[in-house]
């Protein structure tokens, strides 16, 4: 055997790198940046990554397609997301339960069954939820006799009889709540029901100081122009025939709707999650996740956190997957352009501190699929 024989047998053999340990990605909840996130993923998976999405819907209504469903200007299959294709595009496990508690020091969720699933990171993107018991306590007789817009997918499946009711005599509706969504909703109303008497009860005051200016005044233009009449009184009570407000006073309503804020969610206190106070247009200050530019809990930035939908999620998450340095994280607009629906032709855009109203924003609104 040769010298250089004998040196190539002594060389050791290199052990193949070892393949990193895969990441666990949970995604809570088919909110609209969860989705986003699916969608992208399925484009562009990264490797060594098992993701789980948790939501007992099998269907997700678009919150910003709303309004132009309930007024007949969209199909409902136009605002509707299939979870079912979604999950097999990504190839993601589909857990058909609800979160009830979460523990982001031991990165662990407790699902609705007693299981307990762990994660390496966290996504928080819930959809709005059924509060009928609350809402009973606070308002006798919402179980009984109102709508709630909360879950989107039980409201869908009931205004198409609202709308068979209008056809055959003209109906008083009550949309009672603040905010944009119960603003555009009573728009949405008028333009479904002509002949309909409308009435937006938002609260016991004009909320001119939860609203930029140039918003509120746009919205009061808007309202008195397609003749939607506005309340402001506290609503203490809802029987068949009617809505009861302070005293004795009684509003007639064939269907009372509610568009009432989301409560603090339970799991919120024990989950060890730094909280805040966050003011949403038309709403009172409510307790919420503490998040830095990046949508990421204060401290514990393995959990992201998103109230409705992000521009920036599908990035983010991405990016804190990936194993290349660096690999830099996108801040989320603090103040995005927001359209709100007005009439068929017509819509309200809120950016910076300005507002305009018109046919153009509503092509524009449509344009950015907002």
């Amino acid at each position: 055997m040769t010298e250089d024989a004998d040196q190539a047998n002594s060389t050791p053999t290199q052990e193949p790198a070892a393949a990193p340990s895969p990441k666990h990605v949970v995604l809570w909840g088919a909110g609209l940046a969860n989705l986003r996130f699916l969608a992208a993923f399925a484009k562009h998976p990264t490797p060594h990554t098992h993701i789980s999405l948790i939501t007992p819907l099998s269907t997700v209504i678009n919150p910003r397609r709303l309004a132009e469903w309930v007024a007949g200007t969209l199909p409902l299959d136009a605002c509707a997301n299939n979870i079912a294709q979604g999950v097999e595009r990504s190839g993601v496990q589909w857990i058909q339960n609800n979160a009830v508690a979460l523990d982001a020091a031991a990165h662990t969720l407790q699902l609705d069954d007693g299981t307990t699933l762990a994660f390496d990171f966290l996504s928080i993107n819930t959809t709005a939820k059924s509060q009928r018991d609350s809402n009973e306590m606070n308002l006798p007789g919402v179980r009984e006799h109102a709508m709630s817009v909360a879950p989107l997918e039980k409201f869908a499946s009931l205004w198409p009889r609202v709308c068979e009711l209008g056809k055959t005599r003209p109906l008083r509706l009550s949309v009672i709540g603040t905010g944009t969504q119960a603003f555009e909703l009573a728009m949405a109303i008028r333009h479904r029901m002509p002949l309909a008497a409308v009435t937006w009860l938002p609260g016991p005051s004009e909320p001119q100081q939860s609203y930029p200016a140039e918003l509120h005044q746009h919205m009061r233009a808007a309202l008195k122009a397609q003749r939607v009449d506005v309340l402001f009184e506290p609503v203490t009570a809802l029987t068949h025939d009617d809505v009861w407000l302070t005293g004795s006073t009684r509003l007639a309503c064939d269907v009372p709707i509610l568009v009432l804020p989301q409560p603090v969610p339970e799991w919120l206190e024990s989950s060890g999650l730094n909280t805040t106070e966050v003011l949403r247009f038309g709403e009172e200050p409510s307790t919420s996740v503490a998040t830095d530019a990046f949508e990421r809990s204060t401290n514990h930035p393995q959990v992201f956190f998103v109230h409705e939908d992000s521009a920036v999620l599908a990035h983010n998450l991405s990016a804190a997957l990936s194993p290349e340095k660096p690999h830099t994280l996108r801040a989320a607009t603090k103040d995005p352009l927001k359209i709100f629906f007005a009439a068929r032709h017509h819509a309200i855009a809120y950016w910076r501190g300005r507002s305009a109203q018109g046919r153009w924003v509503k092509w524009l609104k449509r344009y950015l699929k907002l």
